[in-house]
C-alpha cells in the first residue's frame, strides 16, 4: 500500500516544479506492534521542459526528510533536474511503531532549498494511515448460564501465539484470575460453591469475564465478556427446617393425650432452621385446616375433628420456599347432655308402683367417648315442689337406677334436677323433671282448704285434678265488663280456660251502636282474671270476614283490647277469636 502526498516550490520558477513525498507500506509485525515503512521525497519539472533547474555545489542545497516526528534524512545534496528526470531528494525505510489499541497516523513532511537557480526550494508534509494491527484477543466461552460448582470452558482466538492473556473471572466481591501462558488458548472455570453467598436476594446473577491480552509484560488490551450464575432449587440451596407441633390440652386432662375439637389447641413452630449460602428468612406461613397465620410460634384452635393437615413454610431471600407438612387426629367433642327418658314411683328393688317412695328413673346420657378416656358425672338434687330449698347433689352412676332411700313420700309431689359434666368441660347440662304424689282417687287436703283427684292435694285453696278433665259446660271468666265508649252490646260467646291443657279460648261477637275510627284502639273487656297470654286475638267484621285489626288480652290488667286498622261502623258485628297459651297463676 503506497501514496502521494503533493506539496509546493517557491522561487520565481516554483510554479513549474512538483514536489512530493511517496510513502508506502512494506510489512507489520504483530508482535511489535510496529510497521515496516518507505518514505521517498520526490522532485521534477512539470512542463516538460528540458532546460530545468541544476545546482551541482552541495554546499548550496539541503534536504530534510521527517517521518513520525522525527528527522530521518538532514543532509547537502546536488540537484539536477534538467532532461525531465525525476529527482530522489531524500529516501528512509524503517519501523514506525502503532499506538497500544494497534492503530497508526503516520506524519511525514519533507523540504529542500537550492541556491543560484530560478527554483529556491519546496516542502510538503500530510500523514499516513498505516494498516491497523489486530491486538486484543477475543474469547467465546462455551456456555451462556451455569449453576455454582459448574465448569466453563473458554476458547481464545488470538492475534499472536507469542501474546500472553489473563481471564479475571468476578462476581460482587469474589473474583479469580487465570494466567495463560503465551500459546495457551484454552481455559475452563468452575464457580465456587462460596460465590453463590454473593446472591442473598435473587435467584441469579451476572458473572464478569474480563480476558485481558499482554506481550511480555505489557498489557496491549482487554475485552469484557458475561455469563449467568443461577441458584438452582435443590437441597443444597433451599431452606431446611424441623416442624415443631405442640399440643394445648387446655382444660383437656392430660391423661386424654388427644386433640379434642374445640378444646384444644395446637401451636405450630419451627426449630433447627437452615438458610443456605447467606440467604435470610423473608417470611413464614403457619397453617392449620384452611387457616393460616404468618407469624411464629402459631396457635390455633381446632374446630373440625378427624384428620387435619398442618404445616409451617418458609421463604428466604432468594425466594425459595419449603413447606413440611404434618397430620393430626382432632376427636369429635361435643358437650355433655342428659334427658329423662322416664321416672316412676318403685319400691326399693325398683318395682314400679304409683304409691313407692323411690323413683325408677331412666336416663339418656350422651357423652363423647374420647376413646373411652372421657367418664360422665351425673348427679341429681331434690326438693318438694313446694319447698324452695334443694338437697346435696347426689351422684348416680348407671343410666338406669333406683333414686332415693324411701325419703320420697307419697303424698308430696318432687321436682328434680339432673346435671350431667365430662373430665373435658365446665359447662354443665341441667334439667328438672316433676314426680307426682302418688295416684289416689281423692284427697281432701288437711284443714279442708283444698281437695285433689287422682292425687294428694298439695296447695291451700286449690282444686287439683291429675286426670284428663271432660269438661261438659263452659268455664267463663266471672266479672266480665263492657267498655261503653265503643257502645257495645248484645254480647255473645265463650271464654273457655282448660288448666289441664294451660290454654284459654276466646269467642266473642260484640255489635257496635256506634261508628269507630281507623287508628283507635278500644277495650272490649276486662276479665277478673286473666293467665299470662301470649297469642294476638284477631278481630274481624262479619261482611266478608274482612279482617280490621289486632289485639290481645293484657296479663296485667286483664283488658281485652283491640286495634282498629279501618273505620268500624255502626251495626257492625266485631268478631273476636283467638287461642291463648297460658302458664298458671
Amino acid at each position: 500500500m503506497a501514496i502521494n502526498i503533493y506539496g509546493t516550490c517557491s522561487g520565481s520558477s516554483g510554479s513549474k516544479y512538483d514536489i512530493w513525498l511517496n510513502v508506502k507500506q512494506n510489512s507489520q509485525s504483530i508482535e511489535d506492534n510496529k510497521s515496516n515503512v518507505t518514505v521517498k521525497l520526490l522532485l521534477k519539472r512539470n512542463d516538460g521542459y528540458s532546460a530545468s533547474a541544476y545546482n551541482l555545489n552541495e554546499g548550496s542545497n539541503s534536504v530534510v526528510l521527517k517521518v513520525g516526528g522525527k528527522d530521518r534524512v538532514n543532509k547537502n545534496l546536488t540537484v539536477d533536474t534538467r532532461n525531465n528526470v525525476t529527482v530522489t531528494l531524500a529516501t528512509w525505510t524503517g519501523d514506525v511503531a502503532h499506538t497500544d489499541d494497534g492503530s497508526l497516523s503516520l506524519a511525514v513532511s519533507g523540504s529542500f532549498s537550492m541556491g543560484g537557480t530560478s527554483l529556491s526550494g519546496g516542502s510538503v508534509s500530510g500523514s499516513f494511515n498505516c494498516t491497523d494491527i489486530p491486538r486484543a484477543s477475543a474469547l467465546t466461552l462455551s456456555k451462556s448460564s451455569l449453576n455454582p460448582l459448574d465448569s466453563v470452558g473458554a476458547t481464545l482466538s488470538v492475534a499472536s501465539d507469542s501474546f500472553s492473556h489473563k481471564i479475571k473471572w468476578s462476581l460482587g466481591d469474589s473474583s479469580v484470575t487465570h494466567s495463560l501462558s503465551a500459546g495457551v488458548t484454552k481455559d475452563a472455570f468452575t464457580v465456587p460453591l462460596s460465590w453463590s453467598e454473593e446472591i442473598t436476594n435473587a435467584k441469579s446473577e451476572t458473572i464478569s469475564v474480563t480476558l485481558a491480552t499482554y506481550k511480555g509484560t505489557k498489557k496491549i488490551g482487554s475485552k469484557a465478556y458475561s455469563l449467568k450464575l443461577i441458584i438452582p432449587a435443590t437441597e443444597e440451596f433451599l431452606p431446611d427446617f424441623n416442624l415443631i407441633t405442640e399440643r394445648i390440652d387446655n382444660a383437656v386432662p392430660l391423661e386424654i393425650g388427644e386433640y379434642v375439637k374445640g378444646k384444644s389447641q395446637i401451636r405450630l413452630n419451627i426449630e433447627n432452621l437452615n438458610l443456605k449460602h447467606g440467604a435470610k428468612a423473608s417470611g413464614y406461613i403457619a397453617k392449620v385446616g384452611s387457616s393460616s397465620k404468618t407469624t411464629l410460634p402459631a396457635a390455633f384452635d381446632l374446630t373440625k375433628s378427624g384428620e387435619i393437615s398442618v404445616s409451617v413454610t418458609v421463604k428466604d431471600s432468594r425466594g425459595f420456599s419449603v413447606t413440611k407438612t404434618e397430620t393430626i387426629n382432632v376427636l369429635n367433642y361435643s358437650a355433655p347432655t342428659v334427658s329423662v327418658n322416664s321416672l316412676y314411683r318403685c319400691d326399693e328393688n325398683g318395682n314400679k308402683t304409683t304409691s313407692g317412695t323411690n323413683l325408677l328413673c331412666a336416663l339418656k346420657i350422651n357423652c363423647s367417648s374420647l376413646n373411652d378416656k372421657n367418664i360422665p358425672i351425673i348427679t341429681y338434687k331434690y326438693k318438694k315442689a313446694e319447698d324452695g330449698i334443694y338437697s346435696g347433689e347426689i351422684p348416680i352412676n348407671e343410666s338406669v337406677s333406683v333414686l332415693g332411700n324411701g325419703e320420697f313420700l307419697n303424698n308430696s309431689s318432687y321436682i328434680l334436677a339432673f346435671k350431667i359434666t365430662d373430665s373435658v368441660t365446665t359447662d354443665t347440662d341441667f334439667i328438672e323433671v316433676l314426680v307426682p304424689s302418688a295416684d289416689i282417687p281423692f284427697n281432701i287436703r288437711k284443714g279442708g282448704k283444698g281437695a285433689s283427684f287422682g292425687c294428694y292435694s298439695e296447695k291451700e285453696n286449690e282444686l287439683t285434678v291429675a286426670w284428663d278433665l271432660n269438661v261438659k259446660g263452659d268455664l267463663v271468666y266471672e266479672n266480665v265488663g263492657i267498655e261503653t265508649s265503643l257502645l257495645v252490646t248484645d254480647k255473645r260467646g265463650i271464654v273457655r280456660y282448660l288448666p289441664c291443657l294451660e290454654l284459654v279460648v276466646v269467642r266473642l261477637r260484640f255489635t257496635a251502636n256506634q261508628s269507630v275510627s281507623a287508628g283507635s284502639s278500644h277495650i272490649i273487656a276486662t276479665f277478673e282474671k286473666t293467665p299470662t297470654l301470649f297469642t294476638p286475638v284477631t278481630v274481624s267484621i262479619n261482611t266478608g270476614s274482612e279482617k280490621i285489626g289486632q289485639g290481645g288480652i293484657k296479663s296485667e290488667t286483664g283488658q281485652l283490647v283491640i286495634n282498629s286498622d279501618k273505620t268500624i261502623e255502626a251495626g257492625d258485628y266485631i268478631y273476636v277469636s283467638g287461642v291463648y297459651f297460658a302458664y298458671r297463676n
